[in-house]
């Protein structure tokens, strides 16, 4: 079975996605007027398909030959959990010199929200917004990307292509409702927007999974390699990212 690094292209776009985030919060920290990427909020869900993806390619059949659900939520965590800890670590640093300092009292819910999120969970529906992940806020599409590989180990591994497409179409349809809702597509940070950060996550991975099922369909396994589609895909990527700039505004 090929390494579920083989695929070149997806490495490519997965490096873009990363600049866009940074550039994102990057701008927000220094107090910017905006993010440079002004769509960088996609970059987001390139992570979640791409995900969807090099995980049906590496997992899916091992999943229906064997491989236990536990043993791959374990694998999962190692893979996921050591980079995730190390943000929770620099950004709590962060906070205990702010408390030092006098810039921000302690209390009992701070301390609550430590120890769950020390442990890759979200903590209550405290604060103003009231963040999923009070010490490292990024940190809910890890979470949220968890919960998607949960859900691909107890089900969706096994799902039929049929099934799979119905399944995809039914949470592309919940999320535009939730993104009407908000009248954004900015979800999942906070507890306001749970349910759209969950739908952007499951229909991400999922339609991810999809790809990966139709590949040979479309016949792009060995053309996905190439260098020329490395470069057309990434400039297609970024662009997407940079709407403004495209425009000129």
């Amino acid at each position: 079975m090929q390494s579920s690094r083989a695929f070149i292209t997806l490495d490519a776009l997965r490096g873009i996605a990363a600049l866009a985030v940074i550039s994102w919060h990057g701008g927000r920290l220094f107090g910017d007027d905006g993010p440079v990427f002004t769509s960088a909020i996609l970059a987001v869900d390139l992570f979640f398909i791409l995900s969807g993806f090099v995980l049906t390619h590496a997992y899916e059949q091992r999943l229906n030959t064997g491989l236990s659900v536990p043993d791959f939520i374990r694998m999962r965590l190692i893979r996921l959990y050591p980079l995730y800890l190390l943000g929770f670590l620099v950004a709590g640093l962060a906070v205990a010199l702010r408390l030092y300092a006098g810039m921000a009292e302690g209390s009992t819910a701070l301390g609550v929200a430590a120890v769950l999120n020390a442990l890759m969970l979200p903590n209550p529906a405290t604060g103003s917004p009231p963040f999923l992940f009070h010490f490292n806020f990024p940190a809910w599409s890890l979470f949220f990307e968890l919960v998607a590989n949960i859900a691909f180990a107890l089900f969706g591994a096994r799902l039929s292509l049929r099934q799979l497409v119905i399944f995809v179409a039914i949470l592309g349809a919940a999320l535009i409702a939730i993104t009407l809702r908000n009248h954004s597509f900015d979800l999942g940070a906070s507890w306001r927007t749970f349910d759209g950060g969950l739908a952007r996550a499951m229909f991400g991975f999922f339609a991810g999974t999809l790809l990966y099922r139709l590949r040979d369909k479309f016949a792009f396994t060995a053309r996905i390699q190439s260098t020329t589609m490395v470069v057309v895909l990434a400039a297609f990527t970024l662009a997407t990212f940079l709407p403004r700039i495209a425009l000129g505004d």
